[in-house]
């Protein structure tokens, strides 16, 4: 009974001083001052939904201003101004060393790249998937912070497949474009975080990326020569690669897209014969960063508005026209559009773009009657 009382009394020493030992601490804690706000950081966790490599080569001239960029390239083939405060440089007369810079308030936003020549390392054109892989990891989702606001973007099976984003550690992206036929790196695009969210909208986020700015309609009509210029250069090197006869514009193919395009906006309901169809394209049109595309029987009776001389004329349509390089990429990845940019019988276009809407149509020389070739500010 002795030993008994021993151990009780032991066991009762032990208890006192486990759950006392927190009491006395706490005294010797500082106290808050009033007002102060407890946060609980245990829950708190850190993750990186993705891998970043090292910025080489273009990747380096996003953020770069336009001033310091002229210093080493001083002298653009062209340049297209397509928004009172946004710019396009284009350097490179072939292929091989084709590429355009996008400038917004003077700094380099974003950089599109076709030429083999330039500077793409650790990518090279001809790459598959496969090889991308071999890399870095493919990611479907991205998650980024972004001027105090959180973003999370999430990539399709299509959009993995097609144009997969990797990310480099100077706050960077690129993403890079296949073709449908091949499946091998055609394109590669630089961009920096704002240009990623006006081009891939994040999820349950209402886009404040495209400002529709009031222009008068002789800067509207400027600025959309400028997007007609900068599709048909991008085109025209694209067929180059690709040993095909590169395009000239129609005046004929002209005047129907003019028409066909003006049809559309001022009565789509002879086009759309199902209101559902209607109203989506009506609902996408009031919305910057949704696209829409027509099927094929609604593309042919558009076309067929603005009365064709031609069977033989064919085309594409988009409803919302900011970023041709990024428009021309997804064209490339699609199957009925990659077929209609590809077809080796066409060598006369004609482009009409009115109210961010684009209509660009395709027709053969030989066998259309009543083709001219006009001049590219003659629209």
């Amino acid at each position: 009974m002795k030993r008994v009382g021993e151990l009780l009394v032991a066991f009762l020493i032990v208890l006192v001083i486990v759950y006392m030992k927190p009491v006395v601490l706490s005294y010797n804690q500082p106290k808050l001052e009033e007002g102060t706000e407890l946060i609980d950081v245990s829950l708190v966790e850190k993750s990186i939904s993705y891998n970043e490599l090292n910025a080489t080569g273009m990747a380096n001239y996003i953020g770069m201003t336009e001033s310091n960029f002229l210093k080493t390239k001083p002298k653009p083939l062209e340049e297209w101004q397509v928004d009172p405060n946004r710019k396009w440089l284009l350097y490179g007369d072939n292929s091989r060393d084709y590429y355009q810079i996008e400038v917004v308030d003077g700094v380099i936003a974003s950089v599109f790249t076709l030429g083999s020549e330039t500077e793409t390392l650790p990518f090279q054109f001809g790459m598959t998937l496969a090889d991308i892989s071999e890399i870095t990891t493919i990611y479907s989702n991205f998650d980024f912070d972004f001027e105090g606001e959180h973003y999370s973007i999430e990539f399709t099976e299509d959009d993995m497949n097609y144009r997969p984003l990797v990310a480099f550690n100077n706050d960077s992206f690129a993403l890079l474009h296949f073709d449908y036929h091949s499946s091998q790196l055609i394109g590669i695009r630089y961009l920096d975080k704002k240009t990623l969210l006006s081009l891939i909208p994040p999820q349950n986020a209402t886009s404040k990326s495209h400002d529709l700015n009031n222009v008068s309609p002789d800067k509207e009509k400027e600025f959309n020569q400028a997007y007609s210029d900068q599709l048909l250069s991008l085109l025209n090197t694209l067929r180059e690669e690709d040993d095909r006869k590169l395009l000239a514009r129609d005046t004929h193919i002209s005047n129907v897209s003019r028409e066909a395009l003006r049809e559309l906006s001022e009565h789509p309901e002879s086009i759309f014969k199902k209101e559902e169809r209607l109203l989506e394209w009506e609902e996408k049109r009031a919305i910057p960063d949704q696209s829409f595309a027509l099927n094929e029987d609604e593309l042919r009776r558009v076309i067929q508005k603005g009365n064709p001389n031609s069977k033989k004329i064919s085309g594409l349509y988009a409803n919302q026209v900011y970023d041709i390089p990024f428009l021309v990429m997804d064209w490339y990845g699609e199957r009925f559009s990659y077929k209609e940019l590809t077809d080796k019988r066409d060598e006369l276009t004609g482009i009409s773009i009115d109210s961010h809407q684009l209509l660009i149509l395709f027709g053969p020389k030989k066998g259309v009657d009543n083709l001219t070739i006009e001049s590219s500010d003659s629209q």
